[in-house]
């Protein structure tokens, strides 16, 4: 019974070692299955992208890429650098092209690419503002023809936008920021002009130089202030939002003409109402994020 024992603990022991080398091959063979395979698709992946950047480049002929180029024209990898090399063969006996430097330049003109389609969209934008603007300024000229108002409204263009001023004497009486009753419709009929648009509107007021100083305006800064902010109001008051309006005053500090007479003051004493170019509205304030 002992012997019997023996023979069957010799027999398992005999055959234990054939499991762990059947273990051991397995492993083998799945590893370098593995390795096989990674060194298969990198392979490939450098040969494709060698060939492509050959024939961007200005090199190879774009049948080589169908042909294998990385298999027959001595595509190598360079395991110390990471960098793929085409040969001279590869290029028309060209220098040796590093893939990364081909990497950069194919982002290179797509960055190009992008930038021109920005530039494209950028002009159509424009284009189409200053259709809309061309079509507003022609409308309020033709209200001042027919209204008998060119001394007195005025449209221009400036690197701002486009510019309605409106002397003193057809909105104000003299130190009055009060807009006379019989000339409200004017600034109701521009409004209703320029209601079309979707820029930014500034109201800007101005005075001449003389001082002022009465119980209600200290000085001609609040004065200009007071009638640009009641044009404002009017603008609003005939639908136009008020997230599009500001109203700013430059006072005596921004003449259109030397204050050395009264015609040239005539010319200070105004309110502007600016439409901004939509290409200024990263300037204003909450438009840049």
């Amino acid at each position: 019974m002992k012997m019997h024992q023996e023979e069957e603990h010799e027999k398992e022991s005999g055959e234990r070692w054939v499991l762990t080398y059947a273990d051991l091959i397995t492993l083998l063979m799945v590893f370098f299955v593995v390795m096989y395979s990674m060194s298969s698709i990198d392979s490939k992946k450098y040969e494709a992208v060698a060939a492509q950047l050959s024939v961007t480049l200005g090199g190879a002929d774009k049948s080589v890429i169908a042909a294998g180029v990385g298999k027959e024209s001595g595509s190598s990898f360079d395991k110390k650098t990471g960098s793929s090399m085409v040969s001279s063969k590869t290029v028309n006996d060209k220098e040796p092209v590093d893939i990364r430097k081909g990497e950069n330049e194919i982002d290179r003109q797509k960055q190009a690419i992008a930038d021109s389609v920005a530039k494209a969209e950028a002009r159509a934008e424009a284009a189409a503002e200053a259709k809309i603007l061309d079509n507003v300024e022609g409308k309020i000229k033709e209200f001042i023809k027919e209204q008998n108002l060119s001394m007195q409204v005025t449209v221009n263009k400036d690197s701002r936008g486009t510019v309605i001023s409106f002397t003193e004497a057809l909105l104000f009486e003299k130190g009055s920021a009060d807009i006379q009753t019989d000339r409200i419709m004017v600034v109701k009929k521009i409004a209703e002009i320029i209601s079309q648009t979707v820029n930014f509107i500034r109201v800007e007021g101005f005075t001449d130089d003389l001082p002022i100083h009465t119980a209600k305006f200290d000085s001609n800064w609040e004065l200009a202030a007071q009638r640009a902010i009641n044009v404002g109001k009017s603008l609003i008051g005939e639908g136009i939002n008020t997230n599009r309006i500001s109203c700013l005053s430059y006072g005596e500090y921004r003449p259109m003409a030397p204050n050395d007479s009264e015609a040239n003051r005539r010319k200070n004493r105004r309110v502007d109402i600016v439409l901004i170019y939509k290409t200024l509205d990263n300037l204003e304030p909450g438009m840049n994020h």
